[in-house]
């Protein structure tokens, strides 16, 4: 059995600075890692927030939504992982797992946590 991790959200919310970032999200009630992650291709400042519950979750989404963002990315505390688009629309993605740069660098979506030198992706393979 995989060991439990608390739940995710990575998200982007592309403003002017990261200071307003990190101050919008701390005024929504999250505490942020900062992130840099890949979506289609495309690299943005993203940040992973603790997910306490499904309220919690549906902040996040707001907090998404608010801010013109197409999804979030959710992952439970047994790494599934989901896009949750902001009309509502859920896509299972697989299994939440690090792996190495060259790794990384074949998929359009994945997670650099500057902090730890890792990457993360998500796929089916490891599900």
């Amino acid at each position: 059995m995989r060991q439990l991790t608390p739940p995710i959200v990575i998200l982007a919310l592309n403003l002017d600075t990261i200071e307003k970032e990190l101050k919008l999200i701390n005024d929504w009630g999250f505490k942020a890692k900062s992130v840099k992650g890949f979506y289609k291709g495309r690299g943005e400042n993203s940040y992973v927030l603790e997910i306490n519950d499904y309220n919690h979750l549906k902040i996040a989404e707001t907090l998404a939504t608010s801010n013109g963002q197409e999804c979030i990315l959710y992952s439970d505390d047994f790494r599934k992982t989901w896009l949750i688009y902001t009309n509502g629309e859920r896509k299972y993605l697989g299994i939440l797992h690090s792996v190495s740069e060259q790794e990384a660098l074949k998929y359009d979506g994945y997670t650099f946590d500057h902090s730890t030198s890792s990457y993360w992706i998500t796929d089916n393979e490891n599900s």
